[in-house]
């Protein structure tokens, strides 16, 4: 990626991963990723989302964002300017931000929510 300052709306190109080392998700070793390894838009449907709340239970409001075109970046990731996924948001009652981040500490969140 390169390293000079560009105006938001600009597209850079990812560039290769060249991490030599790889294991899976059993701590074994594997070959090398590649960017077009991992799923997109194509695995990521609103059908699937539905799949995998049923599957496991979830009984929680689910939403699936895939920009205005449907097809494009997530108006979440673009409004919030997240990292990635997951990423995690917390709105209160006011309607202010009062998380955002990739990382999740169970223990404060569970305190938080209880103090809601």
């Amino acid at each position: 990626m390169s390293k000079k300052s560009t105006p938001d709306n600009q597209v850079l190109k990812a560039l290769k991963f060249e991490v030599k080392h790889w294991v899976d998700a059993n701590g074994t070793k594997t070959q090398p990723f590649e960017l077009s390894d991992f799923e997109g838009h194509e695995a990521n449907t609103y059908e699937k989302m539905v799949e995998t709340q049923k599957q496991y239970g979830l009984k929680i409001p689910f939403g699936h964002d895939v920009g205005d075109d449907d097809k494009s970046t997530s108006n979440i990731m673009k409004n919030h300017r997240t990292g990635g996924t997951p990423w995690f948001i917390f709105i209160d009652i006011n309607d202010n931000i009062v998380f955002a981040d990739f990382h999740l500490n169970e223990n404060a969140v569970i305190e938080f929510l209880r103090s809601i």
